[in-house]
């Protein structure tokens, strides 16, 4: 049996960083800036792009330093972290587009490809309207602050279990990634390119691995400090030496962001300053990452090396591209699908255990409802995005729709109790979300009910425990 040693009955001080009228007043401004964006995208998507950039800049300055005076936990919370990593990810072109900084010969080819076009222009608008959806939604969750003295009441039964099958799922899910990915192509894979990679791993459950890799991380970051939490985050950290260097970072990132926001609650993981140095360090590492996937390790030559945070940023910026294609799709006559792509993952689940239905479920290569099988099929492995997801579902009105339910949803695990099984759960719900940045909707479902009953387990497990002591 594991031995864990109990965690110190405390919780990281929660700060009211405003009152609930300074909340009210900060959804009333959201709410205008939306209409008003609303109103003026036409306007705004005429503008040259490098002044768009310049505007897109400045309102996510604004959204980030309101969301993370107003969170509980400032730059810690559920909140900041979701806003900031979306913000990375779909406007990180926006600075070096806007302020005319240099960056690589190779990644202004890739940008040609997409960036320079009218789509690209309202793809930076409807992102900008998700994010201020996004900060609608959190600012209107009710301002109750998670009970502190909840943690006295912790569940020895619970820790140790959450320590136990957070383990587990480190050490399964990492195993099952070397065994698909040596499995497809050798090991000589594990040294390629990123390409080659997705390429040889297309028909792997991935999805269903990574997200298991970040569950695992969220359950060890609820758990008692000991040896084998030790454990876990090594596994997890000897992991990142070969899926950083083949371009895995979100993968690596989602599930390193979600633990913190987890260890948060415990005690703040990182002072202000030690948190821009990583910042800096991690764009530098990511620069580096993307010179190392173009050939892999095999076929990578130190000389011709370039890395630049600017580089970093452009190339995780990327999810704006999936936004631009699904704007591009639709004025060449892609009909909106009103829904059918939220609901398509939850119809194939039921065709598969319906027996009566099961000869009406379309072989997933051929529903383009799936996003992520649409978007491989007419660009290629370039991810996807929740915006990109909600306008295929309906245009502007259904990006803000779902951009502001995320907003609630993030906002509502900022408020959770900072009970151990509670903080599992917010992994359960956190870690899908943050995935979804730069993937499409498909697996959310499943990885959702997948940790749920995870968490049945455990919490049932700890029942039979106490009742047979």
């Amino acid at each position: 049996m594991l031995k864990t040693v109990e965690p110190p009955q405390l919780v990281a001080p929660v700060t009211a960083r405003a009152t609930r009228p300074t909340h009210l007043l900060s959804a009333a401004i959201a709410g205008v800036v939306l209409v008003v964006l609303w109103l003026s995208t036409g306007f705004l998507r005429d503008l040259d792009l490098p002044l768009l950039c310049l505007v897109t800049l400045a309102g996510v300055a604004v959204a980030l330093a309101a969301v993370f005076r107003t969170s509980l936990r400032g730059v810690w919370s559920a909140s900041s972290v979701y806003l900031a990593v979306y913000s990375v990810f779909h406007f990180g072109v926006a600075p070096a587009v806007g302020l005319g900084l240099s960056y690589s010969f190779d990644m202004e080819q890739a940008l040609s490809q997409w960036l320079y076009a009218p789509a690209a222009r309202e793809a930076l608008v409807l992102s900008l309207m998700g994010l201020v959806a996004c900060f609608l939604g959190i600012v209107v969750v009710p301002d109750t602050s998670p009970a502190e003295a909840s943690v006295s009441s912790n569940d020895p039964e619970i820790s140790r279990l959450l320590l136990m099958v957070g383990l587990f799922l480190i050490a399964g899910c990492i195993t099952a990634w070397f065994f698909y990915a040596i499995g497809s192509r050798g090991a000589d894979l594990l040294f390629g390119s990123y390409v080659a990679f997705l390429a040889a791993t297309a028909d792997a459950p991935l999805s269903l691995v990574y997200y298991g890799i970040g569950l695992g991380m969220t359950l060890l970051a609820a758990s008692p400090p000991g040896a084998w939490r030790r454990l876990g985050i090594g596994l997890f950290v000897v992991w990142t030496l070969f899926a950083l260097p083949l371009g895995l970072r979100g993968e690596v990132l989602f599930p390193t962001a979600a633990a913190l926001v987890i260890e948060a609650r415990r005690r703040i993981p990182l002072s202000g300053r030690t948190l821009v140095i990583l910042v800096i360090t991690l764009l530098f590492v990511i620069a580096f990452v993307r010179e190392v996937r173009q050939a892999g390790l095999r076929g990578f030559d130190p000389d011709e090396i370039r890395v630049t945070p600017v580089d970093a940023l452009v190339e995780m910026g990327g999810s704006l591209r999936p936004v631009a294609e699904v704007v591009r799709w639709h004025e060449s006559g892609d009909v909106f699908l009103y829904g059918a792509g939220y609901w398509a993952p939850f119809e194939r689940a039921l065709y598969r255990v319906i027996p009566d239905l099961a000869s009406q479920r379309v072989d997933a290569s051929y529903d383009e409802r799936l996003s992520n099988i649409l978007v491989q099929y007419r660009i290629g492995f370039i991810g996807f995005s929740p915006v990109a997801e909600a306008y295929r579902n309906g245009g502007a009105i259904v990006v803000v729709l779902a951009m502001f339910l995320v907003g609630l949803t993030v906002g509502w695990l900022d408020h959770v109790p900072a009970t151990p099984e509670a903080q599992a759960v917010v992994g359960v719900v956190f870690v899908p979300l943050l995935l979804q940045i730069r993937n499409s909707f498909t697996p959310v479902p499943f990885q959702v009910l997948t940790g749920a009953l995870v968490i049945m387990m455990i919490l049932v497990g700890a029942w039979l425990l106490r009742k047979a002591r």
